[in-house]
This record gives C-alpha cells, structure tokens and sequence, in this order.
C-alpha cells in the first residue's frame, strides 16, 4: 500500500520537487505513525512535531495554499474531537487529536473533512467486523491512529477532488 501511494505521490507532486519529498516524508510518518499505535495505541509527540515541521515548510514551499486554509484545516476536526474527549472520557486519545491538529496545518481544511469521513468509515467498518466476530466489546477501546492514517494519505491526493464533488450535490 505504502509502495503505490507513494509511486503515485511522486507523479503527483513531482518526484523532484520539493513539495514532493515534503509529502514523501509525511507519507513515511503516516505509515510508522499506524504502525506503533496498531500495536500499543499510543502516537509519540515526536510524530507530532515532525508532521508540524512538515507543514511549516511546506507553508514556505507552498504558500498559495494561505495561512486561513491550514489554520481552518488544524481546527476543523481537531476542535471537536477534543470536545468529545473532554465530554466522553475515551472517545479520541490526545495523540490522535494532536495527530488531526497538526495534519490540518499541512493539508488544509477540506482535505481534513475527508480524512475524517475516511478514517471514521474504515474505522466503524473495522470496528463493526470485530464486534459481529466476539473479538471486540461495546467497552472496549481500539487503535483508531491507523484509521486517520489511512484517510490523511488518501486526502493527500483525493481530499480536494471529493470535496469537490460531495460539494456538487449541494448545488443543485
């Protein structure tokens, strides 16, 4: 999986750019990210603090995308998960919020409302199968990072084109 998306990330956005290898690294992140909290649900800040250099480079690479995009898209998941964590005590860890938050600031904010849908589809889809197997509980808590991997790099590449067409169907 890793393979393909980062053949296609490099056609993309330019194997030789560096915009490219901005991605390249984030894309390297995402899956060591999915990785250590599949195993121990648990996001190290170290991550956090990467993916946040990431985006201020990226920012100084790329600033066509304006800073309101990117603090939208730091906001725009971020804020209501931690509501939801503050008011069902673990709905979302911190590292997942953190992870949302600073992805935001690299990806901009309909990007981040795709990446969610993603990873709360593929999360619920696995969640569902574990519970209709007995392998799960109503109470039990699962590594969702993986999930928001998963859906941060798809929307690095297909976040614009599905807001783009979810958005068409409102414009009837």
């Amino acid at each position: 999986m890793t393979g393909c998306a980062i053949v296609y990330g490099c056609g993309k956005m330019g194997v030789i750019s560096l915009r490219g290898a901005v991605f390249f690294i984030y894309l390297g992140i995402l899956f060591v990210i999915a990785l250590v909290d599949w195993h121990i649900q648990m996001i190290y800040d170290r991550f956090h603090i990467m993916i946040l250099i990431l985006a201020v480079l990226d920012f100084m690479l790329y600033p066509e995308m304006g800073i309101a995009t990117r603090l939208t898209g730091m906001g725009i998941i971020s804020v209501p998960m931690l509501v939801l964590a503050l008011a069902i005590p673990g709905a979302f860890g911190g590292g997942d919020i953190k992870l949302m938050s600073v992805s935001g600031l690299l990806i901009g904010g309909a990007s981040m409302i795709c990446a969610m849908c993603i990873g709360i589809i593929t999360g619920g889809a696995y969640v569902t199968l574990m519970l209709v197997r007995k392998r799960l509980n109503k109470t039990d808590q699962f590594a969702f990072g993986p999930f928001l991997a998963f859906g941060l790099a798809t929307a690095i590449f297909l976040g614009d084109k599905m807001a783009v067409w979810y958005l068409q169907f409102g414009a009837v």
